[in-house]
């Protein structure tokens, strides 16, 4: 069984700049893969993070949302181009990109890889609703840290993205006048994932609920096929930042954006002002070093 959890009153108040009428919401479901069988959700939003604080110029989380039917035929697209491409097992986008473990096909071959890479980001284009990326420069992140107490407001890069994914969906959700009840599901094992619920208790009030993730190797050899999408996009947030930082242009990357922007995104990144102006805002509940 898996561990689910659905968010409440702060991510409907961040999104509208207003106290939220439906109160207190945090609760926990238990549900199998399928999200057609979860009967209390009619959408569901995936969530995995890109990059580390300890070795990454940056930390994306990609959120991914669509609706139960659309899960289950992108499920099927994506194990197909796998299948077709001759791979037996979940998609790994560092072992895709080195040519390592099973990818050796594509070492080397940046017309494989950008042929590859389009088509899976053509399988998320036509499956996603809203794709959802949310990311911070580490060094900014570090140098803040010294002028605000993050750490009494369980505030980590993890956290701080993945609150801000899911408040991105939230505000999704009402701009579209979507009434349906959302699953938010993030993978487990990602670096500082504790810090995301802690985070949110800080913000929510006391909370009580098993952790907000899922094994990615569950159901089968392929897995949890939303987020080795959310992955393959976090991925390229990540590189593209550090790209940047280096002033060097990958062929890849540059082929892998083009596609990227051709799916219905919302993408937000958090430097140094914008930092200071977010521990700024009051219902952030994140208090000034003496």
């Amino acid at each position: 069984m898996i561990v689910i959890a659905i968010v409440r009153s702060y991510l409907h108040e961040h999104a509208i700049g207003e106290p939220s009428s439906i109160g207190p919401f945090l609760s926990t479901l238990f549900v199998k893969y399928d999200p057609a069988a979860a009967a209390l959700a009619t959408h569901a939003a995936y969530f995995d993070a890109g990059g580390h604080p300890g070795d990454q110029d940056s930390v994306f989380m990609c959120g991914l949302v669509s609706s139960a039917a659309k899960w289950i035929k992108f499920d099927a697209a994506w194990i197909a181009a796998l299948q077709s491409e001759g791979l037996t097992e979940r998609f790994h986008m560092t072992r895709f990109v080195n040519g390592s473990h099973g990818y050796g096909a594509w070492k080397g071959d940046d017309d494989k890889r950008a042929t590859t890479a389009e088509r899976l980001l053509k399988i998320i284009k036509r499956h996603v609703h809203k794709c959802l990326v949310n990311g911070v420069y580490t060094a900014d992140f570090r140098r803040v840290e010294l002028e605000y107490d993050f750490q009494a407001a369980h505030l980590t890069p993890y956290a701080l993205c993945g609150v801000e994914s899911m408040s991105g969906v939230e505000r999704w959700r009402i701009r579209n006048r979507l009434d349906a009840k959302l699953m938010f599901v993030f993978e487990r094992g990602d670096a500082d994932q504790a810090s995301l619920s802690k985070r949110l208790a800080v913000l929510e009030g006391p909370i009580a609920y098993d952790r907000p993730s899922v094994d990615p190797n569950l159901d089968g050899p392929f897995g949890f096929t939303p987020f080795q999408a959310c992955d393959l996009i976090a991925w390229v947030h990540v590189r593209t930042t550090r790209a940047i930082i280096r002033k060097e242009s990958p062929r890849l990357l540059e082929v892998m954006n083009a596609y990227f922007r051709q799916i219905p995104h919302r993408s937000s990144f958090h430097n140094l002002r914008s930092l200071r102006n977010y521990c700024e805002v009051p219902q952030h509940r994140i208090s000034k070093r003496i």
